[in-house]
């Protein structure tokens, strides 16, 4: 259970992608977030009801903030590099993907590659991880040229810094 002070740090990491979300969507749409009404869909993931064709998302991880806004479904997820947890692994990953995190010279980083990507995924279609991250399937090649089992996603691997690994998510119906 989290204590007071990681709950304050999550609420203010909630408050401050706001605030990010608020600059970009004024700043590329013209848009002004705190005018506008928020629509859920059922898993919880948030529209301006007023423009549904605006899409936008936003994550964090530790110290990084990160918002995507597109006019097609988009998930961004962004991740601190640490030990992965092999049974977590097993879980979302499918043979394939092990079998590349197995052999690669940074596992960690492999592993958080796919974890980032998969994330994105579940993101951009709203459903968050009630979706079954075994059931979108990655082949990254050395050139970072990315293949999906979903044919219709563009997807992006972001590594500026050496402790982080984002990826984003496009869904072009």
């Amino acid at each position: 259970m989290p204590n007071i002070a990681e709950k304050l740090g999550a609420r203010q990491y909630h408050l401050l992608g706001e605030k990010l979300l608020s600059l970009a969507l004024y700043e590329e749409k013209g848009i002004v977030y705190e005018r506008e009404d928020i629509v859920k869909n059922q898993w919880g993931k948030p529209r301006l009801k007023k423009h549904l064709h605006i899409h936008y998302n936003i994550t964090h991880s530790n110290n990084l903030l990160m918002c995507a806004i597109a006019d097609v479904d988009v998930g961004i997820d962004v991740e601190k590099i640490r030990e992965f947890n092999y049974c977590a692994a097993l879980k979302v990953c499918s043979g394939d993907e092990l079998y590349c995190i197995n052999n690669g010279a940074d596992k960690d980083r492999a592993f958080f590659k796919y974890w980032t990507l998969k994330e994105s995924y579940v993101k951009a279609i709203g459903t968050g991880i009630s979706y079954s991250m075994k059931e979108v399937n990655f082949i990254i090649e050395s050139n970072e040229k990315i293949y999906c089992n979903k044919s219709n996603c563009s997807f992006r691997i972001i590594e500026d810094s050496k402790d982080y690994i984002a990826a984003i998510c496009l869904i072009n119906y």
